[in-house]
């Protein structure tokens, strides 16, 4: 069993979130044209994922902030 920080947990399950959001709706735009709140959507979610890389390569994640507890992993 490992321990890890809740706080990474979480943003790792909205990077997978985010990455099926947007692989969803690049198939959709195959199909039609997206609305405009779709685009926006899509805008959001590409820059939270571009952001979530940024803050990894500069090592934001490495101090486990207090608000999250850790969670034990089976």
């Amino acid at each position: 069993m490992k321990q890890v920080n809740g706080r990474v947990l979480w943003l790792q399950e909205s990077l997978v979130q985010a990455a099926s959001f947007a692989s969803t709706f690049e198939m959709v735009a195959q199909k039609r044209d997206l609305t405009r709140k779709e685009e926006d959507m899509v805008n959001v979610t590409r820059a939270f994922m571009y952001l979530y890389g940024i803050a990894q390569e500069e090592g934001l994640f490495k101090n486990p902030d207090h608000y999250f507890e850790d969670e034990i992993i089976h």
